[in-house]
């Protein structure tokens, strides 16, 4: 007989250990089961762009805007109120950046991911006979695998 191969994905939780129990008690050798966990690439937020990654707009830019328009602001209204455009100026700084922080932050929610909710995948092999595919093919349907292929032999 013809070993097949079948390669399936599976989120990192206790279902990869008990669809390895259940492919061994099918009756596949466990010299024939590989489970290969995989490392989340990426899990850091840019809140900078830089010169090497840009996506366009960061979470700062409303924040600047913003600071630099109350600034100037706060120093022309500075003249005519009592502690001088100086400290308006500064007072308006600081107010415009949380003000343009907190719009930026409320506007762009759903793009900001503080914690990754991306759980590491594991992706198992398991070269068996065609006799028991499709017995292997409801075994990791019924453990919850995200995707399966069946490669035909060479």
């Amino acid at each position: 007989m013809i070993p097949y191969k079948i390669i399936a994905t599976f989120d990192h939780s206790p279902f990869v250990e008990m669809v390895i129990h259940d492919i061994e008690k099918l009756g596949v050798p466990q010299r024939n089961i590989v489970a290969l966990p995989l490392e989340n690439l990426e899990s850091q937020t840019r809140i900078i762009d830089s010169i090497h990654r840009v996506d366009g707009r960061s979470i700062l830019d409303g924040a600047m805007m913003s600071s630099t328009i109350f600034a100037v602001l706060g120093a022309i209204y500075g003249f005519v109120l009592y502690w001088g455009p100086i400290i308006w100026g500064l007072l308006g700084l600081v107010g415009g950046f949380v003000l343009g922080l907190i719009i930026e932050l409320a506007l762009n929610k759903s793009k900001i991911k503080v914690f990754s909710n991306r759980k590491s995948e594991v992706i198992i092999e398991v070269t068996c006979h065609a006799a028991l595919q499709n017995q292997l093919i409801q075994v990791l349907k019924s453990r919850r695998a995200t995707g399966f292929v069946m490669m035909p032999p060479r």
